[in-house]
Parts: structure tokens; C-alpha cells; sequence
């Protein structure tokens, strides 16, 4: 604003910050050439230092931007993109990783084990107090009332190493696993497999695109490939329930969470109007559940750009799409043959830094196994749930969440920026995770669960990430010679034809709430400086 001396550094138009278009994604200050503009660092003084600089992945949304974390001593200072990383962010990064990195560090950080004690106050103990409680409490329960008392719920959030070791001390103490993010998947149950696209990229060269239940802040990097797709030329079109920005590069249409109707009203067009396959099932089922559907205007616009796509895919968003949405979707696609998962597709954005590899490890239930839950080990996940009602309930986190404000026992636990191992992002691609300060704890993540399987008489084996991996390799097929930056093997599919399902009453978005406690915290901070 202004010129020579009077200049002065303001939002666009002189408007307050959360009234413009302002994402704070800080590239403004990636790029100002006179060191102008800074990053508000928590809890740092804003001076010149020399910092020591850690090549890493970002541990937020499932993009998996390639960060490089800038720490002094045991401090992490901030965390910036790796400049021209061509494969996934392309030397861009959303708020919460460049602002949010260093939060772990700061306001009340657990750094001792907590124990509730008879007056019904969680106190500090000791780390063999804790772990014994915790393998002597699941274990009594497990006797008690059977293998399907005890549940064990992991967060998306940890590497791949981390839930490998849950899930093999979940075997110890006979406990299903499941996460508060999973979310069934519709298509699986329509197309013959392999209709998931495995490249980001894919979404620039598509020249037809869907997207459903996806806003912008659940992963900037897709809105990013979205963009440049539109100035390809690609047509777009968004179904959301909220306004969300995306009117300058697509035809957004807004509708209700309930409104599945609207997506039934957009099969039935492409149903009437596509060039249908032969090798499919059920046809007739689905021509019958959709016949009393009136087509809309707005169906029809979106349904003839699905049918006269050469290469289509679809983008959905897990943090809101359901089961009953995504199962048409895979009906459109099987309607139109789209499905080849490599130009035309289901692309899903998953809702976590790690989901696919949690996923991929086994750890595939909803929250529906609660049912017959008496003891709840929650790992990481800060649910929005009710809680109360467990026999035992013990939950690990880097704060005092209010899951763990309930908890008999709360265990610390260290973030992405502490700790070594890999995480499969949403394309499925293996990515490294390194720690860019010491342990602040004294023991790791690895650590705490080998401690609570010692006591059960369990040996889960080496504590060292690379060789975890290595034997998460040789157990687990999707990882099987999969190396760092390579895309997850995928099954051969089971089915060799589609079997469409008919339209059934349910809904088109409903939001699973992030459990990943500093997610939420760095989010709340950016929502009241952003528009939203």
C-alpha cells in the first residue's frame, strides 16, 4: 500500500484479515525479499538465529507435504516446504503445518504418566505403575467378559512403525482395534477394485472432475491440484454443504447434508443417458430403486458433464462423504466403465496424515465395535464421544485432552516432529518421517508399548523403526517391497464385474470430527484469522 516511505504491508483492499481471501498458508512470507514479513511463532522470540534444519513430512492433513522443521537445540522453531518437491506439495504448505508444528512444545505439554487414585484425581505415577495398570486392567477385563470387551483405538495420526506395534500388543491383550476416523467405503461393495487413482497428478490431467463432501481446509494441496486442472481446462464440479471458494474454478452446487437425492437424481441421468456396459449385475435393481426420481436442472448439468468425460475421477472427501454416497458414485462409474484407476477414478482424500496407513495395517473398523466395549485404550485419539460408562479407560496424547481428563490412566506421547518412521499419505505413497529434536520424555512411542507387552510377557520384537518396517514388509502385502516415495501395492480385486447397488434412504455428508487434539488446537488458532 502506498509508495516510498509511506509504504506500509496490509491485507488486499485494507480489510481486516478474516475478511479477505487470505488462507494463512504463509507463502506471502515465503516469498517477501526483505525478510518484511515473519511468521507469529508461538511461544519464540522473533530474532535472527542459525537453526538446525530436518527433512520431514508434515503430520497434519493427508496431502504428506514434504517439510523441512527448523529447531535450536530441543526446540522446534517452525517448519517450511521443501522447495520444488514436484511429486506431492510443490514447495507450498497449508497454515497448520508451517504454524503448527512447533505446538506440541507448548501450554501444558504431559510429560509423566497420570493415574487416577481413590479420592477420583488423576496424580502422577510412575512409567511401571501406569503400564502395569494398563496390561493388568485390560487383561482382568478380557477374563472377565470375553475377548470382545476390550477395544484398542488408534489415531491416523502416528507413523506406520507406532500402529504396527499397537496392533501387535491389541493381539497380546485380545483387542479389536478400530479408529474414531475410519469410515466405510461404498464402492468397495460396487466396483470390481482397482478404481482407486494412486497420483495427486491425476487430478491435473483429468479433463471431467467430481468432487463431493471436500472443503478446502480439509487438505489445501488437492484445492491446489484442483486449481491447476481448472486452468487446464478441466470442468469441475463440486457438491458441498457448505459455500467453501471453490466458485472461481468450478460450478458449485450447495445442498443439505440429507440431500442424497440429489446424487440418486444424477445417477439416474447417467443411467438414462450413458453408453452402459454389459459385463454388470444387478442393473435392473438399480434402474427400480431410482424409477420415481424427477431429474433436477442442476442434476442434469452435472450429470451430461459425467457422461461426455473422456477421463473422469472423482474426488471425495472421507472427513464427510458416506457410505451410501460413495456406493453411488461407484454405480456412475461403473455405469460409465470410469474406473480404471490410473486416468479415471475414485480419487479419496483421506482425513488423516497416516489414514491410508492405518488402513493398510488392519486397523479398518469404525467406532461401531463399541457395542460391547468395558475397557477402551484410546491411542492418540481425542474422539467426540461419550466417554464415561468403561470399566477401564486409558488414553495417550501430548496433552491433557478431554478424552484423557476422563482417563484412569494417561500415558505422554511425542509428536510427528519427534519420532522417526513413515507414513502412507492419501495417494497411498510411503513418505519418511524424521525427528527433528531429541526425546523430551525419555522413552518413545515404540518404547511405551513394548513396556505394557513386557509385563504381559509379549515380545514385540525390535524397537527400531527401519526394522519395523522391514517387518511390517514381510507381513503385510501392501508394504511388500515398497520403498520410500513408492505407491502401496494394491490387491487383486475379488470381483470381476460390477454389481450395482440400488438407491437406499440415508445421507450425503455426515462429518466425522478430527480426533488428532493438535490438529483441532492450530485449526481453532487459524479460524480466527481466516474466513471460513
Amino acid at each position: 500500500m502506498d509508495r516510498g516511505f509511506e509504504t506500509i504491508v496490509e491485507p488486499a483492499l485494507r480489510q481486516p484479515l478474516k475478511d479477505t481471501s487470505c488462507v494463512s498458508c504463509g507463502q506471502c512470507i515465503a516469498v517477501c525479499p526483505t525478510g518484511a514479513l515473519r511468521e507469529g511463532l508461538i511461544g519464540i522470540k522473533q530474532v535472527p538465529m542459525d537453526t538446525d534444519k530436518t527433512e520431514s513430512t508434515c503430520g497434519y492433513c493427508s496431502a504428506g507435504c514434504q517439510i523441512i522443521i527448523e529447531s535450536k537445540g530441543d526446540t522446534i522453531i517452525k517448519a517450511i516446504p521443501q522447495k520444488n518437491h514436484q511429486d506431492i506439495n510443490q514447495g507450498v504448505m497449508c497454515g497448520r503445518g508451517r504454524f503448527g508444528t512447533n505446538l506440541v512444545q507448548w501450554e501444558n505439554r504431559l510429560t509423566t504418566p497420570l493415574i487416577r487414585n481413590k479420592q477420583g484425581e488423576l496424580e502422577e505415577s510412575s512409567w511401571y505403575d501406569a503400564f502395569v495398570m494398563i496390561a493388568k486392567k485390560s487383561q482382568s477385563i478380557a477374563a472377565r467378559y470375553g475377548s470382545d470387551a476390550v477395544k484398542m483405538g488408534i489415531s491416523p495420526k502416528y507413523t506406520n512403525e507406532e500402529i504396527f506395534n499397537m496392533t501387535q500388543l491389541a493381539k497380546a491383550l485380545r483387542a479389536e482395534t478400530f479408529s474414531f476416523s475410519n469410515r466405510e467405503q461404498g464402492e468397495d461393495t460396487v466396483l470390481p477394485g482397482n478404481d482407486a487413482i494412486g497420483d495427486m497428478n491425476a487430478i491435473v490431467t483429468a479433463d471431467t472432475i467430481l468432487v463431493l463432501g471436500l472443503l478446502p481446509v480439509n487438505n489445501p494441496i488437492v484445492k491446489y491440484k484442483l486449481t491447476q486442472a481448472s486452468k487446464k481446462g478441466a470442468n469441475i464440479f463440486v457438491i458441498n454443504h457448505l459455500e467453501s471458494g471453490y466458485d472461481h474454478i468450478a460450478d458449485e452446487f450447495i445442498t443439505e447434508c440429507d440431500d442424497l437425492e440429489f446424487l440418486g437424481e444424477i445417477t439416474k441421468y447417467v443411467l438414462e443417458n450413458g453408453k452402459l456396459k454389459a459385463d454388470v449385475t444387478n442393473l435392473d435393481t438399480l434402474k427400480a430403486s431410482l424409477a420415481d426420481f424427477e431429474i433436477g436442472d442442476e442434476a442434469q448439468i452435472i450429470g451430461e458433464g459425467l457422461v461426455n468425460a473422456k477421463n473422469l475421477v472423482v474426488v471425495m472427501g472421507d472427513k464427510y462423504i458416506t457410505a451410501e454416497a460413495s456406493a453411488l458414485v461407484g454405480d456412475i462409474l461403473g455405469l460409465l466403465g470410469k474406473f480404471d484407476g490410473k486416468r479415471s477414478g475414485i480419487f479419496r482424500v483421506a482425513v488423516k496424515n497416516n489414514s491410508r496407513g492405518l488402513k493398510a495395517l488392519g486397523v479398518v473398523n469404525t467406532p461401531t465395535v463399541l457395542k460391547t466395549a468395558k475397557a477402551l485404550l484410546l491411542f492418540g485419539e481425542e474422539p467426540n464421544a461419550d466417554l464415561s460408562g468403561y470399566e477401564f479407560l486409558m488414553v495417550q496424547d501430548t496433552h491433557l485432552s478431554s478424552a484423557a481428563q476422563n482417563a484412569d490412566v494417561v500415558l505422554p506421547a511425542l509428536a510427528f516432529a519427534e519420532v522417526n518412521g513413515t507414513f502412507v499419505n492419501t495417494e497411498g505413497r510411503l513418505l519418511k518421517v524424521k525427528k527433528s529434536v531429541e526425546n523430551p520424555l525419555g522413552i518413545n512411542n515404540i518404547k511405551m508399548v513394548q513396556a505394557i507387552a513386557e509385563i504381559l510377557a509379549e515380545d514385540l520384537g525390535s524397537v527400531c523403526p527401519g526394522k519395523i518396517l522391514k517387518a511390517i514388509g514381510e507381513t503385510t502385502p501392501a508394504f511388500k517391497n515398497v520403498d520410500i516415495g513408492e505407491i502401496l501395492n494394491t490387491q487383486d480385486p475379488d470381483a470381476v464385474r460390477v454389481e450395482f447397488k440400488p438407491y437406499s434412504k440415508g445421507r450425503l455428508f455426515t462429518e466425522i470430527p478430527y480426533t488428532d487434539y493438535l490438529m483441532n488446537e492450530i485449526q481453532g488458532k487459524l479460524n480466527q484469522v481466516i474466513k471460513h
